[in-house]
């Protein structure tokens, strides 16, 4: 089985952006046909059409421009809310694809993008409500009560909602694709066979190390002292955390100074080697790269040290004139039974997403020998 993410997973920011555009879209055709009044609405329609296509095209250039500039995200409100006022506002059939200039927004920036557009979206609409000298208080008195709820609402409660229901699918999507494997005890390993002895943690033959991958997935001692184990590892797990994701001593810290900093942390924290290389001629990064790098390398750091209980760690940054590269390398646990999944290995595998959003790509996969190597590529504006 392969781990490699696909050049353009089906839950990417893009991908569900198209694929809500174009699902409103067929369903306001259905309604239009279904309520024979395909002659009042087949302009607007047709013109939606066009832009989606226009959109599906330029989609992952957008998005980028539009993480640089988030100002550029107001033109597709716009489009959208006037889109809904000439069908007949919130009661017209292109209503819930109206809402498509939030979900970009939404997905770029999290549920505060998508309550600001929301807000935006609210704006618009009231402002074009009384430029056609339409009081929105005037539906009240025509008993539009839930098109007056609409208006206010609907907008600011999709941006906040839809983010967290579009991140727990992909989280969801993530677990799945894990393999499922029963978890053994920590007692169980047969006895003979060469094995080392690395920080405590059995290594060597396949048996014992299948034996200690299942103990970091939940397997745990008969007698049940697996979870005291478990218990007293997670406080650490989190002051770790704490600490990787503390303030650094500047705001605007080139990613460069902001690794080396944060792998001392990891180092003085947990005592493991850790050594950082840097290969190219060093550049600024674009400030959507640089986040998405400084997430990996925090949950890769992460799943190292409560997961792989590795000894050494090797971080190599590659410049290269049209792109970056970043390499992440531990002498710990490999992976389960070959595959592409180690305990706890969700979070990077959302990122998936993230870097394919950049037209990068996120590689998981075991180093030979012992541990794991996660390589992240993307590619850089010239």
């Amino acid at each position: 089985m392969s781990n490699q993410c696909p050049h353009q997973p089906a839950l990417a920011d893009t991908s569900v952006f198209l694929s809500y555009r174009w699902l409103t879209w067929l369903l306001a055709g259905a309604a239009v046909v279904w309520q024979g009044v395909t002659q009042q609405y087949i302009l607007p329609l047709m013109a939606a059409a066009l832009l989606n296509l226009l959109a599906a095209v330029l989609s992952r250039q957008y998005a980028q421009v539009s993480q640089r500039y988030p100002a550029i995200l107001s033109l597709d409100i716009v489009y959208c809310v006037a889109m809904l006022m000439v069908t007949g506002g919130w009661a017209g059939p292109l209503s819930f694809y109206a809402l498509s200039g939030v979900v970009l927004p939404a997905l770029l920036f999290g549920w505060r993008g998508g309550f600001m557009a929301g807000l935006l979206t609210v704006s618009l609409t009231l402002a074009l409500y009384l430029r056609n000298g339409q009081q929105p208080t005037l539906l009240v008195a025509q008993e539009r009560n839930v098109e007056l709820l609409a208006m206010l609402l609907l907008a600011p409660c999709f941006g906040l909602c839809f983010p967290v229901a579009v991140e727990y699918l992909r989280h969801r999507s993530a677990r799945r694709a894990a393999p499922r494997r029963a978890p053994r005890s920590y007692f169980d390993e047969p006895s003979g066979g060469e094995r080392g002895d690395i920080g405590g943690i059995r290594r060597g033959g396949g048996p014992a190390r299948t034996a200690d991958r299942s103990l970091a997935l939940g397997g745990h001692p008969q007698g049940g002292a697996g979870p005291a184990i478990r218990t007293a590892a997670e406080p650490h797990v989190e002051d770790l955390r704490r600490m990787l994701y503390a303030p650094m001593p500047q705001l605007d810290m080139d990613f460069q100074r902001w690794m080396q900093i944060c792998i001392t942390r990891f180092s003085d924290y947990t005592g493991a080697t850790a050594r950082v290389t840097v290969l190219g001629r060093p550049h600024a990064l674009r400030y959507p790269h640089q986040v998405v790098l400084q997430r990996l390398l925090q949950e890769s750091l992460l799943n190292i040290h409560q997961h792989a209980h590795a000894t050494k760690v090797d971080v190599t940054l590659r410049y290269d004139p049209l792109s970056i590269a970043l390499l992440i390398q531990d002498n710990g646990i490999g992976l389960l039974d070959g595959s592409f999944e180690r305990p706890r290995l969700h979070a990077l595998r959302a990122m998936q997403y993230r870097f394919a959003e950049l037209g990068g790509r996120l590689d998981v996969f075991e180093t030979e020998g012992s541990g794991v190597t996660v390589r992240a590529t993307a590619p850089l504006e010239p």
